[in-house]
């Protein structure tokens, strides 16, 4: 009994962790801090990784819910609603992001290929550009008789 108390605290512990870091990953999607995001990723990724291994046994062990103090179970229940809000957020902003990054990239590439393609037409020497224009800058044609 002792030790799913401690086991229970353990996972109230890292929900809190995980949703407060949610909340702070989400506010800095929202001030566009994109590279900001870096520092959070490890600690995210450990708590995730920690909160799945703990639900993991919850679901195995579906009994042990019953051995939780009731005050426990409030918080556990409220936890779950605001990881759920908080990893929806979490979703809708980084998914604009990354479509803002795409975005930004997609006309860096046309603004580069832009500038690297050459004009088309003919230049004043009569040459359409990237050929030499022809000798003397005269033009010439030739007729069927030739």
């Amino acid at each position: 009994m002792e030790n799913t108390q401690i086991y229970f605290d353990q996972l109230i512990g890292v929900s809190e962790r995980l949703v407060a870091l949610l909340h702070q990953e989400n506010d800095l999607l929202k001030q566009r801090k994109v590279t900001a995001l870096s520092d959070l990723q490890q600690e995210k990724a450990k708590l995730g990784f920690i909160y799945e291994t703990q639900m993991k046994r919850l679901q195995d062990n579906p009994e042990l819910v019953e051995t939780a103090a009731a005050d426990q179970k409030v918080k556990l229940k409220e936890l779950a609603y605001d990881f759920e809000d908080a990893a929806k957020t979490n979703l809708k902003r980084l998914k604009a992001a990354h479509e803002t990054g795409g975005r930004v990239l997609n006309a860096i590439r046309a603004a580069v290929k832009e500038q690297t393609n050459p004009a088309t037409g003919y230049t004043a020497a009569g040459a359409t550009p990237g050929t030499k224009p022809t000798l003397n800058g005269t033009a010439m044609s030739l007729d069927q008789q030739l």
